[in-house]
């Protein structure tokens, strides 16, 4: 062992050789040795990096790339078309941007999900009840979470990069997480977990887990992962009970709960549920895992008792419809609920907001935030005319009704309430609170009929209410604020009788702004149209499958832009009736809401010349002071002048 005394001789000999050699004549021992540990430190730090750039062969690393880029690329039209959101989901610590927050949440007026993860969910499902005497819809929350949630056996979880997906078109909700799996970043488990709440089975909740192992180089070696799985906590942590199959059958479970909805309102509720395994095995080859998920419920007791008493007959009902399903494959059930979506987004909206701001100008709310909120609201309606429940007759009086929208609708267009009816939803309370206030909003001006039909009706209300459209007793009107109409705006597939039309307000270059019609589905009766006032016979025209451009006017008092019917002498005798006391084309109209922005001239006028009185009087006085033979400081007073009033 070296001794104190030979080791300080060591670190004096190799100080003063360092002295020598390293021009440091001037350093002392300390700071000499300062430098040599840190220069020790960074060659260790900076070596391995040194090493791999030189002599490791290039790989790409995940860490780089984001968990949700390929999705980003992949939905790229959609996303432009605001059909579809991807969102990451920040890690522990990292804030969102508000402008990013969507609630990844799937329904169908029967029952509904919340697709998260996060540790304070303890609840995934939802049930949707409407009491016989409140017009107010409510979504309860059942203590049932039934979400496969993947779970790495080995892995740095603060490393992971969560993201989600949400398909309005479609109905789909898919969470994408990815997992890290070596510490160079060239490995990671990636899971694609899609849900559905069934659009024309509404008892039926659909999961599909998607789990592959991916790599940056095809000549790394290939692995085999464990990844667990976390599911099914109705058994542990719910006031669901377990029920035995009647008939013995092992591949899904059987839970039974009795619900208050209410006060002194109860009913039996049965969940079936498919197995789920504990691990699957991640490999570069796909690895999929389903389950069906089916709710039934009992009606509405007054006494627990009673609706006890209905357990055993909704837990039959519950095996006869979970038998059934099973016979149907999974990939049909997918398919069946993206075309009963589709179906169901018969008509629709198109904006494309001007980049003009006008700050008078009433705001158009933002096209995807437009989408989200007719996504949250229909997955909040049932949908009676896609229902495999309903026969073949009650359909055709479903669709006759959707055809005849009584008065619908009858108040000030939607687009104006951007705060209250077109806001962003952060929680399924959030959902519910804006179905709510959209049903009472249409129910309450002339919808009440289209509401009644379900998701349908709800949706053609919307797009009725969006641009001020309105059914009257002979025709429907177009009765929206010119002050938006420098935007483009289309609205397809208005049903009107018979007839399915497109109304699109078209902008051109020079500020010019027309209305286009045309007629999807003809009926067998002729459909005409005209601007607003119909000023006269030759303005009338026969709408068809070719869009017609017609003028905007903007009249005194205000009236409608546009207006449709059937009957051609209702258009004629129309101008008779609307009394108007003034009429300019749109272009005058928003040039002279231009020139009239701001202040008076006369208001500036008045400005600039006390600018200029005042510089000249300042010019006035420096020159005053410049050529005085005595200066003096402002205020002050001089001898003689003193002596001059006391003289007096």
């Amino acid at each position: 062992m070296m001794q104190p005394q030979s080791f300080n001789n060591s670190l004096r000999s190799f100080t003063s050789w360092v002295r020598n050699n390293c021009k440091l004549a001037n350093a002392s021992p300390r700071r000499i040795v300062f430098i040599l540990i840190l220069a020790f430190i960074l060659l260790y730090y900076m070596l391995p990096y040194f090493y791999n750039s030189t002599f490791s062969p290039k790989y790409y690393s995940f860490k780089s790339q984001a968990c949700s880029a390929s999705y980003k690329e992949k939905y790229a039209k959609q996303i432009a078309e605001h059909d579809v959101v991807v969102s990451d989901i920040p890690a522990l610590g990292q804030a969102q941007s508000v402008d990013d927050q969507h609630f990844p949440f799937v329904g169908n007026g029967m029952i509904g999900s919340a697709v998260l993860y996060e540790p304070e969910s303890s609840s995934s499902l939802y049930l949707y009840y409407k009491p016989p005497k409140d017009p107010k819809t409510k979504l309860i929350k059942l203590a049932a979470n039934v979400l496969i949630q993947p779970v790495p056996m080995s892995s740095d979880n603060l490393a992971r990069q969560d993201a989600f997906t949400m398909n309005f078109r479609q109905g789909i909700v898919q969470r994408l997480t990815c997992f890290p799996y070596d510490r160079f970043g060239r490995k990671r488990i990636f899971s694609s977990h899609q849900v559905i709440a069934h659009r024309s089975r509404p008892n039926v909740l659909l999961q599909r887990l998607r789990v592959k192992l991916e790599q940056t180089s095809a000549g790394l070696i290939s692995d085999q992962v464990l990844l667990h799985l976390q599911y099914d906590t109705l058994g542990r942590n719910s006031p669901f009970l377990g029920a035995p199959h009647p008939a013995g059958r092992s591949d899904y479970k059987l839970y039974t709960y009795t619900l208050a909805v209410g006060e002194g309102e109860y009913i039996a509720v049965v969940i079936a549920t498919t197995n789920v395994p504990e691990t699957i095995s991640v490999e570069e080859k796909e690895n999929v895992v389903n389950c069906v998920t089916v709710l039934m419920k009992s009606g509405v007791y007054q006494v627990k008792k009673d609706a006890d008493a209905q357990t055993s007959a909704v837990v039959k009902e519950t095996v006869e419809y979970m038998d059934d399903l099973l016979l149907t494959t999974v990939d049909d059930l997918f398919h069946e609920h993206s075309e009963a979506w589709a179906d169901i987004l018969h008509t629709g909206l198109t904006i494309t907001t001007s980049t003009e701001e006008d700050e008078e100008a009433p705001g158009i709310p933002d096209p995807t935030l437009v989408n989200a909120t007719m996504y949250y609201i229909l997955s909040s309606m049932d949908s009676k005319l896609h229902d495999k429940g309903i026969d073949l007759n009650e359909r055709r009086d479903l669709m006759k009704r959707l055809k005849t929208p009584n008065f619908c609708y009858t108040g000030v267009a939607t687009f104006h309430s951007t705060s209250k009816l077109w806001r962003k939803v952060t929680s399924a309370a959030d959902v519910m609170s804006l179905t709510n206030m959209w049903a009472l909003t249409l129910r309450y001006k002339g919808c009440a009929n289209l509401l009644d039909e379900g998701a349908e009706g709800m949706l053609q209300a919307i797009v009725l209410s969006f641009g001020g459209l309105q059914f009257t007793h002979k025709d429907l009107q177009l009765h929206t604020d010119p002050d938006i109409l420098h935007n483009e705006i289309a609205f397809h597939n208005v049903m009107y009788q018979d007839s399915t039309v497109d109304i699109a307000i078209n902008t051109h270059h020079g500020d010019s702004v027309s209305i286009s019609v045309a007629v999807r589905n003809a009926s067998s009766e002729p459909l005409y149209a005209c601007e607003a006032g119909c000023t006269s016979d030759a303005h009338i025209i026969r709408v068809g499958k070719i869009a017609h451009q017609l003028p905007v006017y903007v009249t005194k008092p205000p009236s409608p832009i546009l207006y449709l019917s059937y009957d051609r002498n209702h258009l004629v005798e129309l101008h008779q009736t609307l009394h108007l006391s003034g009429m300019m084309r749109y272009e005058e109209h928003w040039e002279i809401k231009r020139q009239n922005k701001g202040l008076p001239w006369i208001f500036w006028i008045g400005i600039a010349s006390l600018i200029l009185l005042f510089h000249v009087f300042l010019i006035r006085l420096l020159i005053k002071e410049y050529y005085s033979s005595t200066p003096s400081l402002p205020g002050a007073k001089t001898s003689k002048g003193y002596l001059g009033i006391r003289g007096r």
